[in-house]
């Protein structure tokens, strides 16, 4: 339940958590109940993306020192931490002209960039499935879990 709340802020947020006046009204909750559910997460996902630039023989210190210093540019509060830590890592810059600039390198459309970023992006998810996940798994374990979507389906009324 919790990971299919997650997936509808974010995708009414996609759909209409724009800025314009068609879709303010609508858009502007979608838009914050999005920031706030993903808070916590985005400012989590930075040591995991250190980590796996680590792994990946890359420049975790940049990471850490570029998301320190360029996750305020863009209007989420949250898709600027994890965007500046890559850019940083990798030594590009993303850039969205009027609107944001991260990282020290150059803009690049090479496809071996785009390959790194996306391995980036996979060996992150895969060390906080091994480090977070399955131990939180283990300890808890398969009970505590059916237990707790038991009592959110109950509150919906299933």
């Amino acid at each position: 339940p919790g990971a299919v709340l997650l997936r509808t802020a974010n995708t009414a947020d996609g759909m209409v958590g724009y800025l314009s006046d068609k879709h303010r009204n609508v858009g502007w909750f979608s838009a914050r109940l999005d920031d706030v559910l993903h808070y916590v997460v985005a400012r989590l996902s930075v040591p995991f993306i250190m980590l796996a630039l680590a792994l990946m023989g890359k420049d975790w210190r940049a990471a850490w020192r570029v998301a320190l210093r360029d996750h305020v540019q863009t209007s989420s509060p949250n898709k600027g931490w994890p965007m500046a830590a890559v850019a940083g890592g990798l030594g590009v810059r993303f850039e969205k002209l009027g609107y944001y600039s991260m990282g020290d390198g150059e803009v690049v459309d090479d496809p071996e960039k785009i390959r790194e970023t996306i391995n980036v992006m996979k060996l992150t998810a895969l060390l906080f499935f091994v480090l977070v996940l399955l131990p939180l798994f283990a300890l808890i374990g398969i009970h505590v879990q059916l237990f707790i979507e038991d009592l959110l389906l109950g509150l919906i009324g299933r």
